[in-house]
C-alpha cells in the first residue's frame, strides 16, 4: 500500500465515522478502518476517494446563493443554533440570509412563511439544525421537503 492508498483509506473512513454521528475513539476507528480495507481493493480505492472529493466539492459548489435557516427554539436552543448555522455558512462561504425563529409547535406563523419564501423562490439553500428537526412534526417536514423539491430549494442538515 502507498501513502495516497493510505490517505484515501483515512479519510473515506473518517467520512463515514462523521456521516454516521459517531464519537471517534482509536478502538472504533480501527474497527472502521478494517471494515473499509476489507470492502475496497487497493486498485479501487483511489479512484473511489478521488470521487469523494468531486461530490464534496459539487455539493458545496452547487450550494451558492440565498440561504435561509429555519430555528425551532427548543430548550432556549436559538442563539447557539444560530451561531451554529453562522459558522457552518461562513466555513462553506455561503452567504446567510433570513433566520426564521419560531418556538415548537404546528402551524407556527414563522413556518408559513418559510413555505411563502421558498414558493416565491426567494431561498435557494435551507439550512436546518438538529435541534429543528426533533422540534418539527414528522408532517411538517414532509411538507417542508416536498415544497423544497418542487422548487429546487436544497436542504442541508447541520
Amino acid at each position: 500500500m502507498n501513502k495516497e492508498q493510505g490517505i484515501a483509506y483515512a479519510a473515506i473512513t473518517l467520512d463515514l465515522l462523521y456521516k454516521m454521528k459517531e464519537k471517534i475513539s482509536p478502538e472504533i476507528l480501527a474497527d472502521q478502518m478494517n471494515l473499509i480495507y476489507d470492502l475496497y481493493d487497493l486498485d479501487e480505492i483511489e479512484a473511489e476517494y478521488e470521487n469523494y472529493k468531486k461530490s464534496n466539492k459539487t455539493i458545496f459548489r452547487r450550494n451558492k446563493g440565498k440561504v435561509g435557516s429555519y430555528i425551532i427554539n427548543l430548550y432556549d436552543s436559538s442563539k447557539d443554533q444560530i451561531k451554529n448555522v453562522e459558522k457552518f455558512c461562513f466555513k462553506h462561504r455561503l452567504n446567510l440570509g433570513r433566520i426564521y425563529i419560531t418556538k415548537p409547535g404546528l402551524n407556527s406563523e414563522k413556518y408559513y412563511e418559510l413555505i411563502r419564501d421558498i414558493r416565491n423562490r426567494e431561498i435557494d439553500v435551507l439550512v436546518i439544525t438538529i435541534f429543528t428537526l426533533m422540534g418539527m412534526s414528522v408532517e411538517e417536514y414532509a411538507v417542508l421537503v416536498k415544497i423544497c423539491r418542487i422548487n429546487n430549494v436544497n436542504i442541508i442538515e447541520v
